[in-house]
């Protein structure tokens, strides 16, 4: 027998056992064997990062980067010294807010809360770059995917943002190869 064969059961066991046992059905399971593994594995920022690199510079946060951060930011992540809703940065201390695949896990108030909080520390002309995933694909869905609390449509992201002393400097709301959209916010 050849490592490939070998290879392709570690993968089995590994990847599609613990999917399945994690999968609050098997309807759930089956949806997510529709996507290639690295859909389902964390690491979207891979999709951006060539983007959001040319608008997030000088010192910043990724918001919820966990072991995929965006490269010489500080990871803030879900705990309870510091999260999305109590960013531990002083006010207007911070050039850039990264976030990744981060804000449909907070329900729609908690939404508004993190940009709240991302308007008090990022400092005027600073940005706030979010990536997360579009409106339509069954993947994102909270009724699948029971991790996401909200999949906030483009323009209600847009007006919060705006509400919030934001102003869009760059949109790109169309799927991409990672069924996301991504939006750079430039604080007034």
């Amino acid at each position: 027998m050849s490592f490939s064969f070998y290879g392709d059961i570690y993968f089995f066991l590994k990847y599609n056992i613990r999917r399945r046992l994690i999968s609050d059905s098997l309807k759930q399971y089956i949806e997510y064997k529709k996507y290639p593994y690295y859909f389902t594995v964390g690491n979207a920022a891979l999709f951006c990062l060539d983007d959001a690199k040319r608008f997030c510079k000088g010192k910043g946060i990724d918001v919820g980067g966990s072991i995929y951060p965006f490269p010489g930011a500080r990871v803030v992540e879900n705990n309870k010294k510091e999260n999305a809703l109590k960013i531990s940065d002083p006010n207007e201390s911070l050039d850039f807010v990264f976030t990744s695949h981060c804000i449909e896990h907070l329900s729609g108030n908690e939404q508004i809360k993190f940009i709240a909080e991302c308007n008090r520390v990022i400092k005027r002309k600073g940005i706030l770059y979010i990536y997360m995933p579009i409106e339509g694909a069954s993947l994102w869905k909270p009724e699948l995917m029971k991790v996401h609390k909200k999949i906030t449509e483009s323009k209600s992201l847009i007006d919060l943002c705006l509400k919030n002393d934001f102003e869009v400097l760059s949109i790109s709301s169309t799927a991409d190869l990672y069924f996301s959209k991504r939006f750079v916010f430039v604080k007034n």
